[in-house]
C-alpha cells in the first residue's frame, strides 16, 4: 500500500495535477482597431485562443472598432455576429472611444433583450428602442443616475412614454447566441419590468 502511494505522488509530481479552467476576466472599457494587416491580408479570428484552431471568421485590414471581452495570455476575445472568437493580440491597437454623457458608457452602445427582443441603442443623449414588439421610438434622455457598479438611465418620449435602463459594470453572455458582453443591462417601459434582458456592446 505504501509502495502505491509514493509510486502515485511520483506520477503528480512528473506529470502534474489535473487543472480546471479558470473564468476568463473581461477587459473592461477597451476598444480596439486592426492593426500591422496588409489591404490584401485579414486578420484570422479563431474558435479557441490558439494559431491551430479552426478560423471562424476574419477582421479586414480597415475593421472598424470593435471590443474585446476576455484575454488569454496573446489572445483576446471579441464578438463576431453572433458568435465570439479570438484574435492574436499583436494585431490589435487599443483606441480611445467617445463616451455617453455623465458615464464611462461608449457612445453608440447597444443593449439587448431576448423574448422579448428589444435593443437600445445610446447616442446623442438620446435612448433609441427597436423591437418588433414595442416598436421604434425615440427617448430624450431625462436622468442618469450612478448607482454603484453601473448607472440608470431615465427617457421620455414625444408622447411622454417612459423608458429606464440599468446598465451595470458586469459580464453578461447571450442565451441564444455564443456572444459575451462587459456589461449586463435591465429595462423597465412606463414603471413595468421588461423580460430578457441580456448585455450590451458595440
Amino acid at each position: 500500500m505504501r509502495k502505491a502511494l509514493v509510486r502515485m505522488i511520483g506520477l503528480l509530481l512528473v506529470f502534474g495535477t489535473a487543472s480546471f479552467a479558470e473564468p476568463i476576466p473581461p477587459v473592461k472599457n477597451v476598444f480596439y482597431r486592426v492593426v500591422g494587416v496588409a489591404s490584401n491580408d485579414v486578420l484570422n479570428i479563431r474558435a479557441q485562443p490558439t494559431s491551430r484552431s479552426e478560423i471562424i471568421g476574419v477582421f479586414y485590414h480597415n475593421h472598424p472598432l470593435f471590443e474585446v471581452t476576455g484575454s488569454d495570455g496573446r489572445w483576446v476575445r471579441v464578438n463576431l455576429e453572433e458568435y465570439s472568437g479570438w484574435v492574436h493580440s499583436g494585431y490589435i491597437q487599443q483606441v480611445n472611444v467617445l463616451t455617453f454623457p455623465q458615464t464611462n458608457l461608449p457612445n453608440g452602445l447597444k443593449c439587448y433583450g431576448e423574448e422579448p427582443f428589444w435593443t437600445v441603442t445610446l447616442g446623442g443623449g438620446r435612448l433609441q428602442l427597436q423591437s418588433m414588439t414595442f416598436g421604434e421610438k425615440v427617448y430624450a434622455v431625462s436622468t442618469i443616475e450612478s448607482i454603484g457598479d453601473g448607472y440608470l438611465i431615465t427617457g421620455i418620449s414625444k408622447s411622454a412614454n417612459e423608458i429606464s435602463i440599468v446598465v451595470k459594470d458586469e459580464m453578461a453572455s447571450s442565451s441564444m447566441v455564443e456572444n459575451y458582453y462587459n456589461w449586463s443591462v435591465s429595462l423597465e417601459m412606463d414603471g413595468y419590468s421588461v423580460l430578457g434582458g441580456t448585455g450590451c456592446g458595440l
